[in-house]
């Protein structure tokens, strides 16, 4: 009797397999037995690995296309159907079978004749779960010998073998094992002895046994794993053969890993890692959580600075196991012990010179001799990659001023002053600093801050006051006195509307802080007595003054160019980024397209999700037009984005997209905002 757990879960699976490989190898021409006891044998486990891992799966089977020999590449063109049968067709395939019967092909009598089984060895006979690996790529070459008479294949464990394991043969139409006789075809070719455990499998063979007969039992070799807990690692076994002649073939290792779905890389609990400009730091709490006897290739990687790693550790690497010491990127080879004795005792992180603010510190493993061998479960990855990351916050030795600004956006309307509020200066250091406030239209824009404010600045403290670019220079708690007060701080135009901006500078004469506020300058209202509505305008005819909607008012096209460009560079990124910024949501956007938005992040926020934007790319196609009290723009727009949920990006919903948009502005109380965004007239996701 077999172990009742023998790879298979139900009698159902068992001959929904076996039906399964009967058709997909129903018309291959050579080997159609041989074929059919692998698929068969392969089938329910890989189902299991597809439906878990079915971007893996996909991998192995490409891989397993290019590999050379014609015999990996028919195995995986012929699984890649039967996964797809297996689990939608299976009562297709039930009814396929019951029609090729009616036809008069005996399909009972050739699916009965393949069913697989292993031949009886005393300790593979033992209750719990048991792995079938056939070790098909096993071919015996020799031109010269007519027969093996007396000729030997033995085969033996070499390294972590167990009393669990074991090595014997598959039956089948050709190959039969009874009462340890082997026959091919009928004819009895040899005798089989031993490998239970460590006890090495030995077949002796006798004059019927010729080169087909020989390699038809090379072919059938079955290793099988006897336990409830699996043991992982690599074990590894050796194959030798003699002729009867007195020749002997070299020894072949051949190693057998067992890959755990457990594997995992574990970081320090600290998120972000703190650290500092220009100071080594150590980061403890890294291990790799695989079988400490498996040799991996090991990457630990930064951007803004550089990784050490102790070569000196007790029992860990030594310096020729690591390479790229002291660069941005270190490269770790060795067994799971060494590495995770070595990383125990901390690795140095020494960030950049003048550099502060977040860095990426990414850990990669990848098993170094995974092309090699066998795999278990049979589809596990051929080349398994694990890969984390986490941040690294590097705060600066002498930090720079720290600008806070609350309203990153302002709207207001030409030739009329407007406050600047919401701005505050901080600096652990220094008190002093130089306050530099200067707006980018030069020629049409100014800054004036009120010298009359009770506890604020003196005018000698300000230069070039009223105009586009002011200097102060004092203590921060003054300076600040006037950024709060609600006149301490004006913006004006001169008969200018469109785009602006405000940049902010602190300089407290060692380090410089930076902050910028986008001003949006709308036309002053005009009143008009309305005439009956005429038809919208079409785009096509080009506009080179300012739109008037139905309610009298105003946006020029490249107003409108810039609260687009606006939301799509900044706005965005806040908003569905890690900050989850829904305040900026409703200063750019209104309506269904603000509700959508703010469901957005609603989702994001719940799954630990949050998406990092590259700059789009934005261009204007023709000219804004008005329909009803809206005002509407076609922009051509190009951006990309990685989605990252828990920390770890999502390669499958990251992407890139480029396409024409309908942007659809309408004005609210404070201002012009986005109402919709349509693509190719279908709402864009």
């Amino acid at each position: 009797m077999f172990p009742k757990k023998l790879i298979y879960q139900s009698w159902l699976s068992i001959f929904g397999a076996e039906i399964v490989a009967f058709i997909v190898t129903f018309l291959q021409k050579s080997d159609r037995n041989y074929y059919r006891v692998i698929i068969s044998g392969l089938l329910p486990e890989a189902h299991e690995q597809y439906e878990s891992r079915k971007d893996a799966t996909e991998f192995v089977l490409r891989r397993w296309d290019s590999r050379d020999g014609d015999e990996i590449k028919t195995i995986s063109k012929l699984l890649k159907p039967s996964l797809f049968l297996y689990k939608y067709g299976l009562w297709i395939s039930l009814g396929i079978v019951i029609s090729l019967i009616l036809i008069g092909i005996e399909v009972s009598k050739a699916i009965s004749s393949q069913k697989m089984s292993i031949a009886t060895v005393e300790s593979c006979t033992q209750e719990g779960e048991s792995f079938l690996i056939p070790l098909q790529f096993v071919e015996l070459q020799d031109q010269q010998s007519p027969d093996f008479d007396t000729g030997e294949f033995s085969i033996k464990f070499t390294e972590k073998g167990t009393d669990r394991d074991c090595i014997s043969i598959f039956n089948n139409n050709d190959v039969n094992v009874n009462n340890k006789n082997i026959t091919y075809k009928g004819n009895l070719i040899g005798t089989l002895e031993g490998g239970e455990g460590v006890n090495p499998l030995k077949i002796v063979f006798n004059t019927n046994a010729n080169r087909e007969a020989v390699n038809a039992v090379l072919r059938n070799i079955a290793y099988q794993y006897i336990s409830e807990n699996i043991e992982f690692g690599t074990r590894k076994l050796e194959f030798i053969i003699t002729d009867g002649d007195g020749g002997v073939s070299k020894s072949l290792l051949v190693p057998i890993h067992f890959i755990s779905n457990k594997e995992d890389i574990v970081l320090p609990n600290t998120q972000p890692i703190p650290a500092q400009e220009s100071t080594d730091f150590s980061i403890n709490g890294i291990s790799i959580r695989i079988p400490e006897q498996e040799t991996l290739n090991v990457n630990i990687e930064v951007s803004q600075g550089t990784i050490t790693v102790k070569d000196n550790v007790v029992n860990g690497l030594t310096a020729n196991q690591i390479s790229g010491n002291k660069t941005l990127k270190v490269t770790l080879n060795g067994t799971v012990a060494e590495i995770n004795k070595t990383i125990a005792n901390g690795i140095i992180y020494r960030g950049n010179k003048d550099f502060s603010g977040e860095d990426n510190l990414t850990v990669a493993v990848n098993f170094t001799n995974s092309d090699k061998g066998l795999f278990w479960p049979p589809l596990a990855p051929n080349t398994p990659i694990l890969s984390k990351f986490t941040r690294i916050n590097v705060n600066p030795i002498n930090p720079p001023p720290v600008i806070t600004i609350t309203n990153p956006q302002i709207i207001t309307q030409e030739n009329t002053k407007q406050v600047i509020s919401g701005i505050s200066i901080s600096d652990p250091k220094y008190q002093n600093i130089t306050l530099t406030l200067e707006v980018s239209e030069s020629s049409k824009s100014k800054i004036e801050v009120n010298t009359n404010i009770p506890d604020g600045l003196p005018a000698n403290s300000i230069s070039n006051n009223k105009t586009n670019k002011v200097i102060i220079k004092d203590n921060i708690t003054r300076i600040n006195n006037i950024l709060k007060n609600p006149n301490g701080v004006t913006y004006q135009t001169q008969n200018y509307a469109g785009q602006d901006e405000l940049k902010i500078i602190a300089n407290n004469g060692i380090k410089i802080g930076s902050q910028k506020i986008s001003i949006l300058v709308n036309d002053a209202p005009v009143l008009a007595i309305l005439e009956p509505e005429a038809p919208p305008i079409a785009q096509s005819n080009p506009i080179s003054k300012p739109l008037e909607t139905g309610n009298t008012l105003t946006i020029t096209k490249s107003q409108a160019e810039s609260l687009i460009s606006l939301w799509l560079k900044d706005g965005k990124k806040q908003a569905l980024g890690s900050s989850y910024n829904q305040q900026i949501v409703s200063q750019y956007t209104t309506g269904k397209y603000r509700n959508k938005l703010l469901k957005d992040i609603q989702n994001l926020s719940k799954d630990n999700a949050f998406n990092e934007y590259d700059t789009p790319v934005i261009q204007t196609v023709g000219d804004v037009f008005v329909e009803n009290n809206q005002v509407k723009i076609y922009m051509q727009v190009s951006e990309s984005f990685r989605l990252f949920v828990n920390n770890r990006i999502d390669i499958k919903n990251s992407r890139s997209t480029a396409g024409l948009y309908l942007f659809t502005l309408q004005f609210e109380q404070e201002g012009w905002k986005i109402a919709n965004v349509e693509e190719n007239n279908e709402v864009s996701q």
